[in-house]
């Protein structure tokens, strides 16, 4: 049976959100969650288009960064998930 947390999110995209504030690159976020590069590039996109997350370059190295927008929401996924009692 599902997990009450994958019935109402995808699994990858929160997993992918909630790991945006911790100063990883791309790479290490989709190591860290399992997700090939593209794919977390992809949701990544997304993200930016709705002014979430911004990137950060700096030579070849991605790193990404809340906007305002973005840590409110980042606070509220949170609080959500504690509520549905799953440990992230």
């Amino acid at each position: 049976m599902d997990s009450i947390i994958n019935v109402f999110f995808r699994k990858a995209s929160y997993k992918i959100f909630l790991e945006c504030d911790k100063d990883l690159n791309v790479s290490s976020i989709s190591k860290k969650i399992d997700i090939t590069y593209s794919h977390v590039s992809k949701i990544l996109f997304n993200f930016i288009a709705n002014d979430l997350v911004v990137i950060e370059k700096n030579g070849r190295e991605i790193k990404t960064k809340f906007t305002e927008k973005g840590l409110l929401l980042n606070k509220e996924l949170k609080r959500i998930l504690k509520t549905l009692n799953h440990e992230q």
